[in-house]
Formats: C-alpha cells, structure tokens, sequence
C-alpha cells in the first residue's frame, strides 16, 4: 500500500525498509514547522498565532495522529518517548514566545494550552477513527481550537506596563 502510494514498487521500499516497524520508526522525527520560534511574540495575537502553526502542524495528519496514539496506548517505548518529546518542545517553545507578554504565568499558559489542544486533537482522532480528518477541517472545529487557545491565554494576566 505505501509502495503504491508513493509510486514505487514493493521491492523499492523492502531494500529501505525490512519491516513495518523499520518505517514507523523512520516516522518518529523532530517535526520541521517550517517557521522558527520567534523570539518572544510582542502581543497577545503573536503567541496565538504560535499556538495555532504548531497546532495546525499536528492536526494536518490524522492518520498519523492514531498510528501513535495506538502504538503508544500497546506502550511502545518509542513512541511513548517521541509523544514526550513533542510535548516538552512544544511547552518549552510556547513558554519562550510568551514570557515578554505573561511573564512567569508563561509555563502556566504553555501547559495549559498542551492539555487542552493535544486533548481536543486525541478526543477527535478517537472518537472518528478514520473520518477524523474530515472533523478537523470543519468550521466548527477551528472555531473550537481558537477559543481553546484564548482559553489558555486568558488564564494568565499579562504583564501589567
């Protein structure tokens, strides 16, 4: 199925890959966002704006999405590790770019909006299987991932001048 997805033939991907495991494996990298951390968002729309790329990032792949939810949930090391991994980059990022605007609350508002987005995302993907994808790209659903973000950001004051 993946040879034929990608045009290929199935001893192309057998000579890369020896098993299924060796591919997903090669799925666990570092995502690439494509824009950097900015250094501190000056306004409250900048860091919304963060949360949503990364957000968006992540949501783009369903499918990807439940591969690692259900080798995570069979308690496999690797995967366990790489969703660890994605959640300190991404409370750590959040943090930087919010510390100018919300100071200390930062780590509050970056925690706060992993639980909450990464929730929303899990609950979609769990709940409609393969028709996840179709869910995520409804009006609605980024209606509700924008008042999950002001959620966060509304849970911390911002620095007073």
């Amino acid at each position: 199925m993946i040879a034929r997805h990608c045009g290929m033939s199935d001893p192309a991907i057998h000579y890369h890959f020896r098993s299924k495991s060796d591919i997903y494996e090669a799925l666990l990298v570092e995502p690439e966002y494509g824009s950097p951390v900015p250094q501190g968002a000056a306004a409250r729309q900048g860091i919304a704006e963060f949360m949503e790329q990364r957000f968006w990032w992540w949501a783009g792949d369903a499918e990807l999405i439940r591969l690692l939810l259900r080798e995570q949930l069979r308690g496999r090391p690797d995967s366990i590790n790489y969703l660890l991994g994605a959640e300190q980059r991404y409370r750590a990022e959040l943090a930087q770019v919010a510390q100018a605007v919300y100071g200390e609350g930062a780590g509050t508002i970056a925690d706060l909006a992993w639980y909450l987005l990464a929730g929303a995302l899990w609950d979609v993907v769990v709940a409609y299987g393969s028709g996840a994808q179709d869910i995520i790209e409804q009006d609605y659903f980024r209606m509700r991932v924008r008042h999950l973000i002001n959620t966060a950001l509304d849970a911390v004051d911002p620095l007073q001048p």
